[in-house]
């Protein structure tokens, strides 16, 4: 019994961690495909004023929930793979992976955070403005990368575990 209720933690655990790094890197998607590019036809001003709407409004509790919680979900699941590493041989890497992937989303979101901060007391200083939004998009490219992978590996975790499933 002991060995079926660490499978369906596991489960679990997955299963939260992949949807959170879904909808970090559909966050990232729509940011880098939609939303960065409809910007660039608006002064920095007006991207600056958005943000201090979005970033300090909503996003300020959500969007740390979404990477700070896929990082820890990610960081338990590879402990108990460390943990019991003949139950979980065949989706170690992949979990690894996201684990790495999603710590190095956290990593480049702390580099991130503070030019986001530094929006807030800017006032309309265009120049400024355009250094903030360049910095925060130089690190914000590097996060949504690391959100895709960290992603693109849990689903190579699920899709292992059916491969498991369908062989036994």
């Amino acid at each position: 019994m002991e060995q079926k209720g660490e499978v369906l933690w596991f489960n679990f655990l997955m299963t939260a961690a992949t949807l959170l790094t879904g909808l970090l890197a559909g966050g990232s998607l729509d940011r880098y495909v939609v939303q960065v590019p409809a910007w660039g036809h608006l002064t920095k001003l007006s991207w600056a004023e958005y943000t201090r709407y979005a970033e300090f409004g909503n996003g300020l509790v959500f969007y740390p929930f979404e990477v700070l919680g896929s990082f820890i979900l990610l960081f338990t699941t590879s402990a108990i793979i460390l943990i019991h590493k003949n139950k979980f041989s065949t989706i170690a890497l992949p979990a690894h992976i996201a684990t790495i992937f999603a710590m190095l989303g956290v990593l480049f979101t702390f580099y991130s955070f503070p030019i986001m901060l530094s929006i807030q007391s800017m006032g309309n200083n265009e120049i400024l403005v355009q250094h903030a939004f360049d910095k925060f998009h130089f690190w914000g490219v590097l996060r949504a990368i690391a959100q895709l992978v960290a992603f693109f590996a849990c689903a190579w975790v699920f899709v292992r575990r059916l491969n498991d499933a369908n062989r036994a």
